[in-house]
């Protein structure tokens, strides 16, 4: 029965999603994956209705996969197990994903955070813990613990994952290659997630705007693009105050408490938008000092920016790319 319901829920949000008409585009929009989901393409393409159907469609089969929230997920289940899970392709791909970054990040990206955002409940209105809370959640927020193993993916402790801050992008990235495939052109958003392909039907590169973080209805400036993925990670995007101190949903894996390095926002650009969805969260961990050692160290290739308390930072090829607003 709870399976049917969960079902029929999605199916009514699908068909109710927001249809927009704009000069040059077919836009759909959605609420999934606890985002706005925008996706703006060419209208001139033989069954887009049907197309972008699939596709919003497609998106819901992911949620259902790796949301923490669904027990029903294989997030979910794999959590509530000490057994080797054996997974299917995408959970796989994700998963080894996870790993590979937060081996590389030395845990600054970290998929086993769960019991932090499940004491902190940022999402639901915030709580503030106590310092033994948050030590306690701490102890059990740990990515060595985890491996792969052909198809079957271990815990050498009782680990639980939660894959927002990687998932998104994933599907981001799958939905960019399928539509890319039929459609000559198309911006594709998942929230703080952006993708883009084709010549746009004005002309000119693609220009993705940078919220400014102390006034959230502008912009900072833009990053200009032929295509490719921007991933932008903030303080200001999900946060409670408590006696007028701001906490917000990014977490130092070490101290179990959100981000304070003097950064407000990170934007990465990346071919791979798997990889700059957890990389924005990794260097917004990090700090703008030990993110810019870790891209001079060129384990991944992407483009950065920093937006501190006074100052927008960037790294060489960001430079290139971004323009300021006024």
């Amino acid at each position: 029965m709870r399976r049917i319901i969960i079902l029929m829920l999605c199916i009514l949000a699908f068909f109710t999603s927001c249809v927009k008409k704009q000069d040059g585009y077919y836009t759909r929009e959605v609420y999934c994956m606890n985002t706005v989901i925008d996706i703006n393409v060419s209208p001139n393409v033989r069954n887009i209705e049907g197309i972008c159907n699939d596709t919003i469609y497609y998106i819901y089969e992911l949620e259902s996969k790796f949301s923490a929230n669904n027990t029903e997920s294989f997030v979910s289940k794999f959590n509530s197990t000490s057994e080797p899970y054996n997974a299917d392709s995408e959970f796989l791909d994700v998963m080894k994903y996870a790993i590979d970054i937060a081996q590389a990040t030395e845990g600054a990206y970290d998929p086993t955070v769960l019991p932090l955002t499940k004491l902190w409940n940022i999402t639901e209105g915030g709580y503030l813990p106590t310092e033994t809370e948050v030590a306690m959640a701490c102890s059990n927020v740990d990515h060595t613990a985890l491996s792969v193993e052909g198809n079957m993916i271990n815990k050498s402790t009782a680990v639980c994952v939660d894959l927002g801050g990687i998932a998104k992008g994933y599907a981001l990235g799958k939905v960019v290659d399928t539509l890319s495939e039929n459609i000559p052109y198309g911006m594709v958003s998942f929230g703080g997630n952006i993708g883009v392909f084709g010549e746009k039907p004005e002309g000119g590169a693609w220009e993705i705007g940078i919220k400014d973080p102390f006034d959230t209805e502008g912009i900072v400036g833009k990053i200009i693009t032929d295509g490719g993925f921007v991933s932008v990670s903030g303080d200001y995007e999900r946060y409670f105050e408590y006696e007028g101190k701001r906490y917000h949903h990014i977490f130092d894996p070490e101290t179990g408490y959100p981000v304070n390095n003097g950064l407000h926002s990170v934007a990465v650009y990346t071919e791979d938008a798997v990889l700059g969805d957890a990389l924005s969260t990794a260097l917004f961990v990090m700090g703008y000092d030990k993110a810019m050692e870790f891209y001079n160290s060129g384990i991944y290739d992407f483009e950065a920016l920093f937006i501190t308390d006074d100052d927008i930072l960037m790294t060489k090829g960001m430079e290139e790319m971004f323009t300021y607003e006024n």
